[in-house]
């Protein structure tokens, strides 16, 4: 006589996709222990490097009996944000920010990308670059206003006779 038991129904849960730097935990149902591939431990987490894997869950029942599952993880990488170099602008005078790298991009402060605005003075400005994947990253900008220049020039005399020799004074700041 030969008995045949049957497999523990089990699930590895749903696939998944992440970002990159993000945390996964993986846990089992349907069994009483869990044998995950990629060293995976159940219940555990852990941050997985960028790539598409296909992870195999076998779960054993108290016979000894197992079922198996799989679940497709996605790590798609954070994008690449650029915010553009650092700016030195006349006060009043207008500038435009604009992020590189991602597909979307939202700054702080009020900025729009692409947009022309006149800072009422020296901020670092952070843009969000959203990747079509949605993953997330930052980076940031200085725009530095300079102060006006203020030109003044002087002279030792302003009115003499032929031939006059007159020292100017440069006074100026900035």
């Amino acid at each position: 006589t030969v008995t045949f038991l049957p497999a523990p129904v089990v699930s590895a849960g749903p696939d998944v996709t992440v970002c990159e730097n993000t945390p996964v935990t993986f846990m089992g149902t349907g069994a009483d222990n869990y044998d995950w591939s990629n060293g995976i431990a159940d219940g555990q987490s852990y941050v997985p490097a960028v790539g598409t894997y296909e992870i195999v869950m076998h779960g054993y029942d108290a016979t000894n009996c197992f079922g198996l599952d799989t679940v497709q993880l996605i790590v798609n990488p954070l994008p690449i944000v650029n915010a553009g170099p650092d700016q030195v602008i006349c006060e009043g005078a207008s500038t435009v920010l604009a992020g590189s790298g991602a597909n979307t991009y939202d700054w702080d402060n009020g900025v729009t990308d692409n947009v022309a605005f006149s800072p009422a003075g020296t901020l670092t400005y952070t843009v969000t670059g959203t990747s079509v994947a949605g993953c997330e990253n930052t980076d940031q900008v200085v725009v530095a206003i300079e102060e006006p220049v203020i030109f003044q020039i002087t002279t030792n005399s302003e009115t003499g006779c032929e031939p006059q020799v007159a020292l100017l004074f440069n006074q100026s700041t900035g």
